[in-house]
């Protein structure tokens, strides 16, 4: 028999950069997620949803090195495997569209959750916090782009949001407003990458 004074209180803390979500603000969470995606559905965007843990060569790259473990939620696992929590959704989105050669493109695709990064979190950011995400892989049509921005507008619109503006940067069109304005190439590249 355990004597019951021999139990260690354990305090009702939380880790430094994580939050837990009230009913109140977990309900207007879910909200904003269920107008989102009514949003992105409209426009013919599906859901996909991808592991929370991915292989940390795959979230790194050819780059990839066991040291690099420590700039993510990163872990040996099971088997030896180097192992991350994922940081956002377009790696796991890259390793999915290349792992199924056959998916129709365009591919339209939105994805919500968690997402963990491990930088200091200053006031107002995370450790870990709600991504949302929608993009078009597989086409070079501006109309893409057009399209995402649409997107953005009436999701913002449709959370009662109405004093924002959109910002959009083209490289294409920088460097035709540069060719256009008489830039040499080498100082187009000094001033705009």
């Amino acid at each position: 028999m355990t004597d019951k004074n021999s139990y260690r209180k354990v305090a009702p803390k939380i880790l430094k950069g994580f939050r837990d979500y009230p009913p109140e603000e977990e309900l207007a969470r879910q909200e904003l997620i269920e107008k989102t995606k009514r949003v992105y559905e409209k426009y013919g965007f599906l859901p996909l949803q991808t592991p929370a843990l991915e292989y940390a060569e795959t979230l790194f790259g050819g780059n990839y090195m066991a040291g690099n473990l420590k700039e993510l939620f990163g872990f040996r696992g099971p088997d030896d495997i180097d192992m991350a929590l994922r940081y956002e959704f377009t790696v796991p989105l890259a390793r999915y569209v290349a792992g199924n050669p056959d998916l129709p493109l365009p591919f339209r695709r939105y994805q919500f959750g968690p997402v963990w990064r491990v930088d200091k979190p200053g006031p107002g950011r995370y450790r870990e916090f709600m991504q949302c995400d929608f993009d078009i892989v597989g086409t070079s049509l501006l109309l893409a782009d057009t399209e995402i921005i649409a997107v953005m507008v009436e999701v913002l619109e449709d959370l009662g949001i109405k004093n924002f503006i959109v910002r959009y940067s083209n490289r294409k069109l920088i460097n035709g407003l540069s060719s256009f304005a008489g830039f040499p190439l080498r100082r187009r590249a000094m001033f705009f990458g």
